[in-house]
């Protein structure tokens, strides 16, 4: 009879403390219903605060020595390699010269040429000709004045009738040959002359035709040795032992990265607080964690297309001490084009408008209070408050719950 009863009365126990369990979880709903929803809430507070200007760009060498090859034929051998520091006359590499030293040699040899030709035409022509033209002049003249004073005096004996008509015809036809030889002679003379006046501009021209090629060939010997004209870095080598290269053809190019340049391409509506002089800080996914600093250097006087944008290309000139930023790597700008320090400052997503006023809702006494604001300068994260709040004041954040004046809330701190 006894273990019945027992039976009955734990029944009876497990029953009662069901209840209150019930009772429990209902009386903890009920005070959940009635209590005001969390919001969660910043403090307004002081901050060193900056607003910038975000963008991509290209990593530039500030006045690189850039070496083209001045002649076309083959690299004989490379010595350098891409990245490596080089100091001012350092060996990069070789191009083959036998051609240009030939070319050389054949222009030297028309420069010996040309002053010959000079030397001659200055002289008056080649001077065994001019020494023969001399010697049949000074004949010629002679034998011209002796047949005239031999007419002269024929014609004299004539008169007196002492010679004969046939004398003095034949005395005049020997002196007209001999005047005739004279003036082809003169002519010669002063064609020879002519001719060398004429071979003396040619030669001059020739002279400095040939002075100019040698001159050239000897810069492009001295070029098929090809050292670093400054030191640096060579960061571009393209070539390589066997390849052909044309004139004009890219060897090598040398330049000083400790400071460097970044093309940054900024978003035109975003170029107008941009002015020399701002702080600018790049970032490479490359080398991610890692930081490089420096200043804009020119703002752009112009947009220009840049795919699917319009861009104003900013110059910034930055530091690289340790030349780990590459030429022509794509890199991320940010430029400073304000800063303050202390403001009070609250986070952006606290600050709601309504058509062109901006308020936030403060949280006092357990209630939202709507607070119209004046804002100064803005960050990615944080807002400037002119006006309107006091340091220490709680702003609610949006949530899942819509806020409204007069709303009783329960703060919970930004985490």
């Amino acid at each position: 009879m006894s273990q019945p009863v027992t039976q009955f009365a734990r029944a009876r126990v497990c029953c009662f403390g069901g209840s209150v369990g019930v009772l429990v979880v209902a009386l903890l709903l009920l005070v959940s219903c009635n209590r005001p929803p969390e919001v969660v809430v910043a403090s307004v507070e002081r901050r060193d605060l900056s607003a910038s200007v975000s963008s991509n760009g290209r990593v530039e060498p500030i006045d690189p020595a850039v070496l083209r090859a001045l002649f076309p034929t083959f690299v004989e051998r490379v010595v350098a390699v891409e990245g490596q520091k080089v100091r001012a006359g350092e060996l990069l590499l070789e191009l083959d010269a036998t051609e240009a030293r030939a070319e050389l040699a054949r222009a030297q040899q028309e420069l010996i040429a040309a002053e010959e030709l000079l030397r001659s035409a200055r002289a008056g022509g080649p001077p065994e000709q001019l020494a023969r033209l001399e010697s049949e002049l000074r004949k010629a003249e002679a034998e011209t004045t002796r047949l005239r004073q031999q007419q002269e005096a024929l014609e004299r004996l004539l008169a007196r009738q002492a010679a004969t008509e046939d004398e003095v015809a034949r005395a005049r036809l020997a002196l007209e040959q001999a005047e005739a030889d004279l003036h082809r002679l003169r002519q010669e003379r002063d064609a020879l002359a002519h001719q060398a006046r004429v071979d003396r501009e040619r030669a001059e021209q020739m002279i400095a035709r040939a002075q100019s090629e040698i001159r050239s060939w000897q810069q492009k010997l001295r070029s098929a040795r090809l050292t670093a004209p400054i030191s640096g870095t060579v960061y571009s080598l393209p070539v390589k032992a066997g390849d052909y290269v044309r004139t004009g053809d890219l060897l090598a190019e040398v330049a000083d990265l400790s400071r460097i340049r970044v093309r940054a391409f900024v978003d035109e509506p975003e170029l107008g607080p941009l002015a020399v002089g701002q702080r600018v800080e790049i970032t490479w996914e490359a080398l991610p964690g890692r930081r490089w600093f420096g200043q804009t250097t020119q703002i752009p006087k112009q947009v220009v297309p840049r795919g699917t944008r319009s861009v104003g290309e900013v110059l910034c000139s930055i530091e690289n001490p340790a030349g780990e930023l590459l030429p022509n790597t794509n890199v991320y700008v940010r430029i400073v084009v304000e800063e303050r320090s202390q403001v009070l400052v609250v986070p952006r997503p606290a600050v709601q408008e309504e058509g062109d006023q901006r308020f936030v809702f403060v949280v006092r006494d357990g209630r939202l209070e709507r607070r119209m604001v004046r804002l100064g300068l803005a960050s990615t994260q944080f807002y400037e408050i002119r006006e309107g709040l006091q340091e220490g004041e709680l702003v609610a954040l949006p949530g899942a719950e819509p806020l409204a004046a007069g709303m009783r809330v329960t703060p919970r701190r930004q985490s």
